[in-house]
């Protein structure tokens, strides 16, 4: 069988297995950081850090893409809130998470997001959702339904396509 199975990836979520690290974003006029992109790992007990690609797609197929979305999310407004709690200067700070297709699809994704900001006490400009292309929904109408419900609630939308890079929505 090949590795990782369904039932490794089911163990590394309830051992939380699953850690987050943050990489810099830098303004190369100021050489401040702006911001921070929130980048998923396993720390499997006996194969070290393991990259997303490696799981991800896995992830996608079996359904579990959606509750590690959602620890994602949660444990980056809980880091936020915990940086800006250390020191007021992180207030202006955004981390950035990827949004997989099926979160992006999620009924509710607006509400899902808006009760994490309430619950973690964060501003909703200090958490930017990305995107790649390939996760937009296939029906104009859902789409632009589910970037509307996000602009209204202030979070920064952005579009990332790896040949190009980044692109506000």
């Amino acid at each position: 069988t090949t590795w990782p199975r369904r039932s490794d990836l089911r163990q590394a979520i309830e051992e939380r297995q699953l850690v987050l690290h943050y990489q810099p974003e830098f303004d190369l006029s100021t050489r401040k950081i702006i911001g921070l992109e929130a980048l998923i790992r396993w720390n499997h007990p006996q194969r070290g850090l393991i990259p997303p690609m490696e799981f991800i797609p896995l992830a996608e197929e079996c359904g579990l893409i959606l509750p590690i979305g959602d620890w994602v999310l949660a444990e980056s407004c809980g880091q936020i809130r915990k940086w800006c709690l250390e020191d007021p200067r992180h207030e202006s700070l955004r981390v950035c998470v990827n949004l997989s297709a099926r979160q992006f699809s999620r009924e509710g994704l607006a509400d899902h997001v808006e009760a994490l900001l309430l619950q973690s006490g964060i501003s909703s400009r200090q958490l930017g959702l990305e995107m790649t292309e390939s996760s937009l929904i296939p029906d104009i109408r859902t789409a632009m339904e589910v970037l509307g419900s996000l602009r209204k609630l202030g979070v920064s939308l952005l579009m990332d396509d790896f040949e190009i890079g980044r692109a506000h929505v």
